[in-house]
């Protein structure tokens, strides 16, 4: 063997191989970041309102007229010297607590009717034999009514649906480089 070879190869060749591989070879680990896109769902919610017809009683007061005045009921006619006489009976006084809104009047002959008193709440009381009365529309009292009424109920119903988003994202990618891939930076 000469003393300028190395098995054989001129020893600058090998020197000159072994920094090339040294330069060239990726042996050393470096870690980069690498930007990524990926789509992911996310969750989108949106409110649809929609409207519901509700019929509800409400009770509200309003001032009603009504009749006041008296009549006399009951007792008899009887003749006496060419004349019609009335005989007993009772007074009764009508006024706004009883609530009277109608009244029919029918007659019964002999100068006597049968009076029907007709309430706000629905009742009716007949009186007969009445000779006198003086019942006039002039009184008023606080009634209540119930009526329906109706409102609009907003109804909100959430909808949950699923949106694809775009998501940027760095993963770090560990490789092998070179010494001279480190030096220029590549």
């Amino acid at each position: 063997m000469s003393s300028g070879t190395i098995w054989g190869i001129d020893r600058r060749i090998v020197l000159g191989a072994a920094i090339f591989l040294v330069l060239v070879l990726p042996v050393f680990p470096r870690t980069r970041m690498v930007e990524t896109t990926e789509t992911i769902y996310v969750d989108v919610t949106s409110y649809q309102t929609s409207y519901q017809t509700v019929t509800k009683m409400v009770e509200t007061t309003k001032t009603v007229q009504c009749y006041v005045g008296w009549m006399w009921s009951g007792g008899y006619y009887y003749w006496y010297y060419g004349r019609y006489y009335w005989y007993g009976g009772s007074r009764t006084v009508i006024d706004p607590t009883d609530h009277v809104i109608k009244i029919d009047y029918v007659s019964e002959g002999y100068n006597s009717w049968t009076i029907t008193l007709y309430t706000y709440e629905g009742q009716q009381r007949v009186f007969r034999n009445v000779y006198s009365y003086d019942l006039t529309l002039s009184g008023t009292f606080t009634g209540t009514e119930t009526k329906p009424a109706t409102e609009e109920k907003p109804i909100i119903t959430p909808i949950v649906r699923k949106e694809p988003r775009e998501q940027k994202k760095l993963i770090p990618i560990t490789e092998r480089v070179s010494i001279l891939q480190l030096l220029l930076g590549l």
